[in-house]
């Protein structure tokens, strides 16, 4: 455009290089999905194919033709994800960033596309999986929507695919946790590396080449030494791995070094939460099967413990169990029979409440409407043997129900507090004194072995000068 007095400018504003392109009537739209068109010219397709490109994190200019209506211009588009993804046809995902002037749906300036949840379908959905951890709750996951991804490159990329919206970006934390994007997010993953070379002495990034495997280890206090094993996701100018450097030495500790300090750098709760979520889905190539990869750890600005959050939720499902399969899990598990009896109240309601065929059927059978491609009966048949595994397992590992219970009696004490204790069994959550608005601090003790396992708290308690009548109030996951 130009006005009077000659002065240029264009829409938009980087003109010819800002992948301004439309398409007409490709053929490939899938009515029963939102398509998500990418379009970019040809050179810029095959450029992104071609040798060691496909590796580069440099996005290419593109227009997003989003639910074949809403059209983005000015995106920029690269391959996402490891050596041993980005190569593969079929599989492989995309990274959108969006101009600031017209952010995706309003609100986000990326996305990502991610073939790998839905290509091959012999693979348990991550879709599924995210919708069991929002039915039960207790869990923070990434938005998804499903798509039809098309995009004109020399392979074939285009079919149904799982649109990330917002990932564990800042403005996910913001919303959250009280000034959630403060906290550091770092993602735990291998180093993948080629192991042969091209013409010319370059790196061949054209097949799937190794890669090494940490575990959580004690490597001093240098930073350097985590950067490669840790990716920092977020405040990448802070560069801080002070906090993380802690957490990890603790993490990799064992004994009472463990058992004392893990409940100081990492909420142990919401990580037994997850680890459940994980177990019951019997998941493998996954941080809670006991690889050292595909995991998130962010430390919450509140009290500087991490959290874990999952990722990569898009592999073949291994044997099902209850046994922890992750050494960390294990030793959470061990330290406190408290913890023990936690990470099984987790499991139990995670079933109860959502990894069961009666809640999932609903899914599985509006993807089948949706995909019909897709094995969604087997998906289902899938979930019903891995609940059914692990609720018998758990049958096997703790006593049956019993009911909650105040055991202490009535007693004479010469000071105004008291211990008092009793029983309860996976159904309780947390115990209120009655009348007081916070749970009473518990500890807890374990008898038996197996199916004749029982657990027994304690909790000190105030008195008032005189005679004091106590009432303990017992509440689920569900507050009930």
């Amino acid at each position: 455009a130009e006005d009077g007095l000659a002065a240029r400018s264009t829409f938009p504003a980087a003109g010819p290089e800002s992948g301004a392109l439309y398409i007409v009537n490709d053929g490939l739209s899938d009515p029963r999905l939102h398509n998500f068109r990418i379009v970019l010219t040809q050179a810029n397709a095959d450029w992104m194919e071609s040798g060691y490109n496909f590796m580069s994190n440099d996005p290419v200019p593109a227009t997003v033709i989003f639910r074949d209506q809403d059209i983005y211009y000015d995106v920029g588009v690269r391959f996402k994800g490891s050596l041993a993804g980005r190569h593969a046809e079929g599989k492989a995902g995309f990274r959108v960033k969006f101009n600031a002037d017209q952010l995706f749906n309003g609100m986000l300036d990326n996305a990502s596309v991610d073939r790998s949840a839905l290509v091959p379908m012999s693979r348990l959905p991550e879709t599924l999986i995210l919708l069991a951890m929002y039915r039960a709750g207790g869990a923070m996951s990434k938005y998804s929507d499903m798509i039809n991804v098309v995009i004109p490159m020399p392979s074939n990329h285009n079919g149904p695919a799982q649109l990330q919206l917002g990932h564990y970006s800042d403005a996910f934390l913001d919303a959250q946790f009280d000034n959630g994007g403060d906290g550091d997010l770092f993602e735990f993953e291998y180093i993948y590396y080629p192991t042969s070379e091209l013409s010319g002495g370059y790196k061949n990034y054209g097949s799937s080449g190794s890669n090494t495997r940490p575990a959580m280890q004690d490597w001093g206090g240098d930073k350097e030494n985590y950067r490669n094993t840790y990716l920092i996701k977020n405040n990448r100018a802070e560069d801080d791995y002070s906090g993380l450097i802690n957490f990890v030495q603790v993490m990799a500790s064992s004994g009472s070094a463990f058992d004392d300090r893990i409940d100081i750098v990492a909420d142990v709760d919401q990580w037994l939460r997850y680890f459940a979520y994980g177990v019951a889905t019997a998941l493998s190539d996954n941080f809670v099967r006991g690889d050292n990869h595909n995991a998130y750890f962010y430390r919450r600005p509140s009290d500087g413990r991490f959290l874990y959050f999952t990722h990569d939720l898009d592999h073949k499902p291994g044997t099902p169990g209850l046994s922890p399969r992750n050494a960390y899990h294990q030793k959470m598990v061990n330290a406190d029979p408290g913890w023990e009896r936690l990470y099984y109240a987790h499991m139990r309601d995670i079933l109860e409440t959502a990894w069961n065929t009666t809640y999932m059927q609903t899914y599985t059978d509006q993807f089948r409407a949706l995909i019909p491609t897709g094995t969604w009966s087997s998906f289902l048949s899938r979930i019903g043997d891995i609940h059914d595994a692990i609720s018998s397992d758990l049958a096997g590992a703790v006593a049956p129900a019993y009911p909650f219970a105040v055991t202490s009696g009535s007693q004479t004490v010469p000071t105004l507090s008291t211990t008092v204790s009793g029983d309860g069994w996976l159904d309780v959550y947390a115990i209120y004194l009655d009348g007081q608005d916070t749970p009473l601090p518990l500890n807890w003790t374990a008898s038996g072995s197996g199916s004749s396992r029982t657990y027994a708290w304690s909790a000190t308690v105030p008195l008032e000068p005189g005679v004091n009548t106590l009432s303990f109030l017992a509440y689920d996951y569900r507050g009930n």
